[in-house]
């Protein structure tokens, strides 16, 4: 169904980094379901088959409840580069 080379969020995916802070939205589940931002880190980008097409998940550590998420790499906002000196 999808070309092999097609990877959903791909272009996207080479403005992250491990270690940068980024935003994406979520529902308040206390507060009739508003629309939130959430911050966190990111951990890890990797790329997953999610419904028979390739994807790039990238796991962040939300800073509210210090868990790893998996968010879709297309729905998150950069907010601060990793310093390059820190990932070497």
């Amino acid at each position: 169904m999808f070309s092999k080379d097609t990877i959903f969020g791909e272009s996207m995916a080479k403005k992250f980094a491990i270690g940068d802070i980024v935003s994406w939205p979520a529902l308040d589940k206390s507060d009739s379901y508003n629309k939130i931002k959430k911050l966190g880190i990111i951990s890890k980008i990797e790329t997953y088959t999610r419904s028979e097409r390739p994807v790039i998940i990238a796991k962040v550590i939300d800073f509210d409840t210090s868990r790893e998420v998996e968010i879709l790499i297309v729905s998150l906002t950069l907010i601060t580069k990793a310093d390059k000196e820190i990932q070497n």
